[in-house]
């Protein structure tokens, strides 16, 4: 009877175990940053910012590149902080849409806007938001022509006349506008003081009050990068991926490209503009993924594993719950990538766009699905052991919790043709069975 109890336990154990890892598994990998290609992945060439309060609680400082939660941090540092009456810009510049945002949140606080050392690109259109605006002795203002979304010449030529149409409406000079909008977006165009007063960018060559000095003390901050974006491999992926996208999913394209636009019209701060341009970028993706060819799903996979390998060991929590870490915290995690993994994860998911689009394969069944990783799991269970805790609790480590999801991803890869396929579209397009 001892014995027999004793059996009875092992099997229960054996079954309370196989169960929950069945759930876990969806669970885990379905909140991987992986099938949303999410804003700090295709955007991960303009690299992280920072936002910090200076002085007297008077000035905020936003340095680095305008990607991400970019709008909505700017959002909440600035209700954290009433006091607030001045915004220093040192950036790059980055992402139109958001910079658009960022301008028309500056508008209506009623902000003062200085740039210390140097402020480029989308940068620019956040100064202009501006109720006044100042720049500091030997600082910086430049401006090229803003690149379309796919960099494509028609895009292009669109989004110059969208921003010219703007900036004329901010009472910027014509010429002024003229030049700002046709500078190749190879370089930068840096007007001179004079130039920038005449035109009404700027309030004065001088200032009536002294601001706070930068928090990076001289120079520019290694945070601000000033190579062109063209420099960029990561960069050139992402151009290839939404060139993909607007190919494969011209309805959806359409969306993304008329949230860009409706940034420029007159209106009110909007953060969620950007955030659905993300949704819709990412929907996109779970479509193609979900009928995608077995060899562009297993190089995606790969590189997703060796991510995970690495973001275990720079920050297990964004490799866990990357919904729940915030997003600088999630931007500072993959920046700290290595930036040829970045650029490869860019391009496995454009190659899926575009092998889906060629060659479309039935999406999966979630009943077949479920019937493979049921034959899966006795292997995996064996192989885990009471290492299963760490699946089931990642908490008690979450580094060894985030190497072991990464293990089971391997797993996955070690199945037959079909059966890999199969799940690979079921996990990739977060469509768990269920």
């Amino acid at each position: 009877m001892g014995k027999a109890q004793c059996g009875t336990r092992r099997r229960r154990r054996f079954s309370v175990a196989r169960a929950i890892l069945a759930g876990l598994f969806f669970l885990l990998i379905s909140s991987e940053p992986r099938s949303g290609a999410r804003a700090f992945e295709y955007e991960s060439w303009i690299g992280p910012h920072t936002i910090r309060l200076m002085e007297d609680g008077t000035e905020l400082e936003f340095i680095g590149g305008i990607s991400g939660g970019a709008s909505d941090e700017l959002a909440k540092a600035l209700d954290a902080n009433p006091g607030v009456r001045v915004l220093q810009l040192t950036s790059q510049g980055g992402n139109t849409l958001l910079a658009m945002d960022m301008e028309l949140l500056v508008r209506s606080r009623g902000l003062i806007t200085y740039v210390p050392r140097f402020c480029a690109s989308a940068c620019a259109f956040v100064f202009l938001g501006g109720k006044e605006r100042y720049v500091g002795p030997g600082a910086g203002l430049g401006f090229h022509a803003a690149v379309g979304i796919d960099d494509s010449d028609a895009e292009t030529a669109r989004l110059a006349g969208a921003i010219s149409t703007w900036m004329l409406g901010l009472g910027v000079a014509p010429d002024f506008v003229d030049r700002a909008v046709s500078t190749p977006h190879t370089t930068v165009w840096a007007p001179t003081p004079n130039e920038l007063l005449r035109a009404h960018v700027i309030t004065a060559l001088s200032s009536p009050q002294r601001f706070a000095s930068p928090s990076f003390g001289p120079g520019i901050p290694a945070l601000v990068n000033q190579d062109s974006p063209e420099s960029n491999p990561a960069y050139r992926a992402a151009q290839r991926l939404m060139r993909a996208i607007r190919k494969a999913d011209p309805a959806t394209y359409a969306q993304i490209q008329a949230k860009v636009y409706e940034a420029m019209r007159p209106g009110t701060y909007e953060p969620s503009r950007a955030q659905s341009v993300d949704r819709l970028i990412e929907q996109a993706l779970q479509r193609s993924i979900a009928s995608a060819p077995d060899d562009a799903l297993t190089s995606l996979m790969k590189v997703s594993v060796e991510m995970a390998e690495r973001l275990a060991l720079i920050d297990p929590v964004v490799c866990l719950r990357p919904l729940s870490a915030t997003l600088a915290q999630r931007a500072a995690a993959v920046a700290a990538l290595p930036p040829d993994l970045r650029t490869r994860d860019i391009s496995a998911l454009t190659v899926v766009v575009e092998s889906a689009n060629a060659q479309p394969q039935q999406p999966p069944s979630p009943e077949e699905a479920k019937a493979i990783f049921a034959a899966l799991l006795h292997d995996l269970i064996k192989v885990f052991g009471d290492n299963v805790k760490y699946l089931i609790h990642p908490d008690l480590d979450p580094a060894r919790g985030c190497s072991y999801r990464a293990a089971v991803l391997k797993a996955v890869l070690n199945l037959g043709p079909h059966d890999r396929s199969v799940l690979l579209r079921a996990i990739l397009s977060q469509q768990p069975p269920p």
